[in-house]
């Protein structure tokens, strides 16, 4: 397959070329006089946004003025971002409130994201990607996005493009800037304040420095809060594990102390199972309460032809999740906790006699022996967790002119720091049987008596990334051809990476945290790399872009990456682009080292060994309530034995500007990955358990403890698709000029193997398990601008298409459930008095549209997908910006 596609990149490289839709007005006849600047995906100066690959620019004013405040809400207005993890992901997960890029759904690990150019440290919890939450909105000047594999320009991590957010190069006087946002609904309120100051002209003062401080807090949305979080939970509730306490006698029995009437609606009844189940997305925050500080501070010096700058960037955000009661299940599954005989709790309803109405066997003296508990720590409330993630990077750069050469250089440092609390709800694994042997706990009651003996509270686990680098870039025009100059750059780099992670003996201590396995982990290494570019202008306005990287990792060897653009404007009002390239993505160091984690299946399943078929196997000591439609216990880690994935991609496009007010552009791509780093999918686990029987690990019993899923090889990613821009600026008005702004993206094929040489599964418009996520058909953002004089507004609009759910048979048998497509509008206007003071005021999800119901159980929320959705509702935002 991988080398198919590579003639392809070979023959796309040969017919096409290409312009940005900047060039058209970059190539006017005074071209030699406009400054030549470095664009994202090349280190060569030029003019404009000019070469082969499809530079998307962001203008950070633009975002503001629609109510964004947060890296991550910028992201999400990317037609080709489909991102799977977001904050609202924390609850129920260890991802420390952590949101990732994700560009064509291929995964947050490749997709690349910088800040001016240079990397941040990975988020150390999840340590393969960089969290957007640390990236202080309120310096950025624009963000460009190349939805294109360019590991030729910058190494690792780019398969599926790069992000690149560009902080302001100075700044004059002071700014004080105050934004509140109001849901309609009950949470969700979200204030920020910031203060910006500089002092200094680069052109005439030769120097500037300037700062930032940003304060913003969040409040949380609780599951109670929106109706649709609440209408659609599963009528036959989520776990076996509840409060009052289910319990299983000696025998065949199973019951709750509330009978078959349970408490709606917290506890609901399954007839299916018999049981008693708890509703436990009732306990939920569906979006946490965070608090973010963030500081940025940039000294720059001009020097002749050389600009010498220092910049340190902080950011600090405390994530608070609340998920249910803790489940007491000890860190065995056969150690259970038990209520005996003459216990003062010890159940009163339980029959001397019981008979298997399957087998006929006859269980005698059931109510003179212990009965076994599956019950919750109700009596002491949702489990809290917060979790503080802080990111810094100090950078020193130096760029200019060294003779004839351009330059560039810089060496800094970066580091991220998660910090995570147990601050309520959970239970001390070795306090509770004593507790419950002398009475002091009643698992049965709603009292909360003698609870508190057994919580437990404090630092579980503190995570840490670091990155220090250096590189050096120079480049010139070299040699004049009759078309133009061919200009070369040439570069090093070096990287030093490091990750530890270390556990409190709370994380074995406390119950329900999946970390009663893990260790302390560390690893690092060290990363080197060598590139060079040429750009060669063929003939009048055809130029020829050739980009070749080598990277040495320390612990993986190296990789060599070459990259072939065109362009090429055959006349005024059109102009073509094609490129191919391969890539790589090495194992971050959290794929190799990552602990050792435990926690609940996103799905029910049943003990292939002990229920198989979901008919409980009493004769190998299966037990209903525990081995049968029962989430079980997954065990995630990294793996030190990880191969680098290889990727090729390829794109030709077209860009049209008929008349001057109106420009379009369509591109075609494909890229395919090989040797995909991947935990596998616990469907794929679960679906074929002969196949992977030693995956799962049982005790001397056969209890289940739980299933292994390492951070492994699989096998390819197959995908290809469609990007789409226009803007169109409509003929001017008495009642102001307007003007409409369209990008989409449109999904061909997304196919996916877990292993090598295996089935290909198909994603496209489908919820899949290559991400645990929907991989959607289409996507499309859409605006319309309005300016007249002082005044300004804006109408957009985010449009994605539905797809088919999850549709999981076990826990929702015979459902073929399709989720609707999803749009939402926003409208905002701006006022902008005497050039001081501005004032936006705005509605975000203006029609207040509810996501489409889903029927996931990949997220802890329910009832609909939160990653991919608007949890708040409408809302209504005013902020104030004011120039000292």
């Amino acid at each position: 397959m991988l080398h198919k596609r590579k003639t392809l990149v070979v023959a796309l490289a040969l017919i096409g070329a290409t312009y940005a839709a900047s060039a058209f007005a970059d190539d006017a006849d005074n071209s030699s006089q406009i400054e030549r600047v470095e664009v994202t995906g090349s280190n060569i100066k030029r003019i404009g946004q000019q070469g082969g690959t499809s530079v998307t620019v962001i203008k950070a004013d633009d975002l503001v003025k629609q109510g964004i405040v947060t890296v991550e809400q910028a992201v999400a207005t990317i037609a080709a971002n489909t991102s799977s993890i977001t904050s609202s992901s924390a609850v129920g997960t260890d991802n420390a409130g952590a949101s990732f890029a994700d560009l064509r759904g291929l995964g947050y690990q490749r997709t690349l994201v910088l800040l001016d150019g240079r990397r941040l440290a990975s988020q150390a919890s999840f340590g393969t990607a960089v969290d957007l939450n640390a990236i202080p909105m309120a310096t950025i000047e624009r963000i460009d996005v190349l939805p294109a594999g360019v590991s030729a320009v910058y190494g690792s991590d780019a398969e599926a493009g790069v992000i690149n957010f560009i902080t302001k190069k100075s700044i004059q006087g002071a700014t004080l800037e105050v934004k509140y946002l109001d849901p309609q609904h009950p949470g969700g309120i979200t204030k920020e304040v910031s203060v910006t100051g500089g002092k200094g002209s680069l052109a005439d003062d030769g120097f500037n420095i300037y700062g930032s401080f940003s304060a913003q807090k969040s409040s949380e949305i609780k599951t109670t809060d929106r109706s649709f979080a609440t209408d659609r939970l599963n009528p036959n509730g989520v776990s076996a594990y509840t409060g009052p306490a289910n319990y299983a006698d000696a025998g065949i029995g199973f019951y709750n102390p509330l009978g078959t009437t349970c408490n709606p609606p917290v506890l609901v009844y399954d007839s299916g199972s018999g049981i008693c189940r708890e509703q436990t997305p009732l306990y939920y925050g569906i979006q946490p309460e965070t608090e973010q500080y963030s500081a940025t501070v940039k000294a720059s010096k001009q020097a002749g032809d050389n600009l010498f700058a220092l910049q340190y960037v902080g950011t600090q955000t405390t994530t608070k999740t609340k998920v249910a009661p803790s489940p007491l299940i000890p860190g065995s599954a056969s150690n259970t906790f038990t209520i005996s005989p003459g216990n003062p709790n010890y159940p009163t309803n339980i029959p001397a006699t019981e008979v298997d109405p399957d087998t006929g066997d006859v269980y005698n003296n059931v109510n003179q022996q212990p009965v076994t508990l599956y019950g919750r720590s109700t009596q002491l409330g949702p489990r809290i967790d917060e979790y503080v993630s802080t990111t810094q990077r100090v950078l020193a750069t130096a760029e200019g002119q060294l003779g004839s050469w351009d330059y560039k250089s810089g060496l800094g440092y970066s580091q991220n720091s998660v910090r995570h609390y147990l601050t309520g709800g959970y239970v001390g694994e070795s306090l509770l049987q004593p507790a419950l042997d002398a009475g002091t706990v009643n698992p049965f009651s709603d009292s909360t008596a003698g609870w508190d003996s057994v919580q437990v509270n404090g630092k579980e686990e503190q995570d840490k990334y670091s990155v220090t680098m250096a590189d050096f870039h120079a480049s010139k025009e070299v040699y004049q051809l009759p078309a133009g100059a061919v200009a070369v750059s040439f570069g090093a780099e070096a990287r030093h990476e490091s990750l530890q992670s270390h556990f409190t003996d709370l994380a074995t201590q406390a119950m329900s945290t999946g970390l009663q396995y893990a260790v302390d982990t560390s690893g690092s290494r060290n990363v080197y790399a060598l590139s060079a570019e040429a750009q060669f202008p063929i003939i009048k306005n055809l130029d020829v872009d050739i980009a070749l990287r080598d990277d040495y990792y320390a612990d993986v060897g190296n990789s060599f990456s070459p990259m072939v653009s065109l362009k090429y404007q055959p006349i005024k009002e059109v102009a073509f682009r094609a490129s191919g390239s391969t890539g790589f993505r090495a194992p971050s160091l959290y794929d190799k080292y990552q602990p050792a984690s435990t926690s609940f299946t996103a799905n029910p399943y049943n003990d292939p060994l002990l229920c198989p078929g979901g008919t409980v196997n009493s004769a190998a000591g299966g037990v209903k309530g525990r081995d049968c439609g029962q989430q079980m216990q997954l065990q995630t880690s990294g793996n030190t034995n990880l191969q680098p994935e290889k990727s090729t991609s390829a794109s030709f496009g077209v860009i049209l500007e008929p008349i001057k007010s109106l420009t379009a552009t369509v591109d075609f791509w494909w890229t395919d990955i090989s040797h995909t780093i991947s935990p596998m999918n616990e469907e794929a686990i679960f679906g074929n358990p002969e196949k992977y029987a030693d995956r799962f690990v049982r005790d001397s019993n056969g209890v289940l403890l739980y299933v292994l899923d390492p951070t492994q090889n699989l096998g390819d990613t197959n995908t290809s698709g469609i990007d789409l821009s226009a803007a169109w600026s409509l003929p001017k008005t008495a009642i102001g000029n307007f003007t409409v702004t369209y990008n989409g993206t449109y999904l061909t094929k997304f196919d996916y193997q877990f292993e090598e040489g295996g089935q290909y599964f198909h994603g496209v418009g489908n919820f899949a398990q290559y991400n645990n996520a929907p991989i959607f058909r289409y996507k499309q953002n859409l605006n319309l601008n309005w300016v007249k004089g002082n005044w300004s507004g804006i109408l957009g609009s985010t449009y994605q298409t539905g797809y088919k759910d999850q549709n999981n048979q076990d826990e929702f048998p015979g459902s073929d459930n399709h989720v609707a497509s999803y749009i939402l509008w926003n409208l905002s206007g701006t006022y902008v008095y005497q050039k001081d003071l501005t004032i936006t005021a705005g509605i975000k999800n203006l029609f207040d549209k509810a996501p489409p119901y889903s029927n996931q159980v990949y997220a802890f929320q329910q009832g609909y997908d939160p990653r991919v959705t608007d949890s708040v509702g409408r809302a209504y935002y005013l902020q104030a910006s004011y120039k000292m």
